[in-house]
């Protein structure tokens, strides 16, 4: 699940990302192009990984989660999905509502 909290004086727009993982893992982060692909640790609240990010508003912005042990997986409530030469990325839109 992804929210988008938007602020009138802000050029960011406040991301939560909240994923969960089938089998248990030490931890999980949000990695994204906008922060230089920099793994984001996510916090498990509740049975579900979470991590509140700043990002650019107006962007469409690739993301993938990481978990323990190297397993990457998209969101499968992403906005969209980008195609890679290192296979597909789920993409949250940052574009402020009209």
């Amino acid at each position: 699940m992804i929210k988008k909290r938007f602020f009138k004086t802000r050029d960011d727009v406040e991301v939560t990302f909240e994923t969960s993982v089938a089998e248990p893992v030490e931890g999980v982060s949000v990695v994204c192009d906008a922060l230089d692909w920099t793994p984001v640790p996510m916090r498990l609240v509740g049975g579900a990984w979470k991590a509140r990010v700043r990002l650019p508003v107006n962007r469409s912005v690739q993301f993938k989660y990481l978990a323990s042990g190297g397993v990457w997986f998209n969101d499968t409530e992403a906005d969209a999905y980008f195609n890679t030469d290192h296979g597909e990325n789920s993409v949250v839109d940052t574009h402020r509502p009209q």
